[in-house]
């Protein structure tokens, strides 16, 4: 119900509270609307469906949740030069393509440094995308969100402009993964130290605390 089928503006106040009474905000949203059973499947990277959960709204939700920090835990490394994020199965639009960087939501490890690189990767087949309340120029995205550190962004579906919308000037964008490499090995040279995360969207750090 929420945020599937509620309108713009109830949408853009849940997502304001994203960090704290989320949950609480669609749950109760579920309870006005009489809804008291849910069916909700756990999928792995493959897209199969790898436990399911059913019954009330909120025990079988927190049930799931249980059960998933064990599925989608990924040990967060130490240390390295280039991180490779994909925003998979998140990856149909580029306006979600922040979504591979969930793998280090909330770990207590840093493991950039100051010359590291981010590799974000989003196939965007439905090109830049649409969001109501975070897409570009949105209520809550008013403006571009520049990368925190040097970021590559791999996205044959979409345009430098697209990306330039969301992440401004300051990304690189590549079109092929040719591009990725050459841009990596001129600036990294041989020997760099990477960590691939392959479906970004779906792992959590295992040391996280949600």
């Amino acid at each position: 119900l929420i945020p599937g089928a509620c309108g713009q503006q109830t949408i853009m106040l849940n997502h304001r509270h994203i960090h704290e009474g989320f949950r609480d905000h669609l749950s109760e949203v579920a309870k006005m609307a009489g809804v008291d059973y849910i069916v909700n499947p756990l999928l792995n990277e493959r897209l199969d469906i790898v436990a399911l959960v059913a019954g009330d709204t909120d025990a079988a939700f927190d049930y799931g949740c249980d059960l998933a920090r064990n599925l989608y835990a990924t040990e967060t490394p130490d240390a390295f030069d280039i991180g490779i994020f994909n925003a998979f199965p998140k990856d149909t639009e580029l306006c979600q393509a922040g979504l591979a960087m969930t793998a280090l939501g909330g770990t207590k490890k840093n493991p950039f440094n100051e010359n590291s690189t981010t590799v974000l990767c989003s196939a965007s087949p439905e090109g830049l995308g649409w969001h109501s309340v975070l897409g570009p120029g949105t209520a809550l995205r008013g403006k571009a969100n520049p990368p925190l550190r040097r970021t590559l962004l791999f996205s044959p579906g979409v345009n430098k402009w697209d990306a330039i919308s969301l992440f401004g000037e300051g990304v690189i964008f590549c079109k092929t993964w040719a591009e990725v490499l050459l841009e990596l090995h001129k600036h990294h040279g041989v020997g760099a130290k990477v960590s691939v995360f392959p479906a970004g969207a779906l792992q959590r750090p295992a040391d996280a605390d949600y």
